[in-house]
């Protein structure tokens, strides 16, 4: 009798198989590990691309608008969320916090990100935050910095480089510590 069924790959056709379908996966995988390692680092130095990002023009939502170069001279954290975002809202009394902490040697400034000026306005009001905030209405600013995702924030020193960067909410501690280790 001749055998009718089907054999599991095995031995170099296995291999070959598993090779065949593993670059998607892996590339995805590595992707996304790089992504993260460079969100979660400072800028190496590149000056040139932070020159381009503290120069970008942005709404205040209390109207006008400003570039981050009205900041330079001081150390400024940048946070960018939005109201649809649970962990971005459960940070931004940390950020209230911290904002408070250093209020006389960190500039605060959120962003807004990808969502109507009605919508930043009531998450405003909902926690509270007293630090400036302007609108990052199409993500490309927040995409400038590096950003994978939200909430997301990033250091700035006082000569407008980025001192760190990090994707996710954070505690009041974390930030803290975030900020003392790259400011002082």
């Amino acid at each position: 009798m001749v055998w009718g069924g089907a054999a599991a790959p095995h031995g170099l056709g296995a291999t070959f198989n598993t090779m065949i379908r593993m670059p998607r996966r892996a590339a995805a995988v590595l992707v996304a590990t790089a992504m993260a390692i460079a969100a979660c680092t400072g800028s190496g130095g590149d000056r040139t691309a932070d020159k381009k990002l503290i120069t970008t023009p942005y709404e205040l939502l209390d109207g006008g608008t400003s570039t981050l170069t009205t900041l330079a001279g001081q150390p400024v954290l940048v946070n960018f969320f939005a109201k649809w975002c649970a962990p971005c809202v459960a940070e931004m009394p940390a950020l209230e916090q911290l904002h408070q902490e250093y209020a006389d040697r960190v500039t605060f400034i959120g962003f807004s990100t990808q969502e109507s000026p009605e919508d930043a306005r009531a998450l405003i009001a909902l926690t509270k935050v007293s630090y400036p905030i302007a609108r990052d209405p199409d993500g490309q600013l927040s995409l400038a910095f590096g950003a994978i995702g939200m909430p997301f924030t990033a250091l700035l020193r006082s000569d407008g480089s980025i001192a760190a960067r990090h994707t996710g909410a954070l505690t009041a501690d974390s930030l803290r510590d975030m900020i003392d280790k790259a400011f002082f």
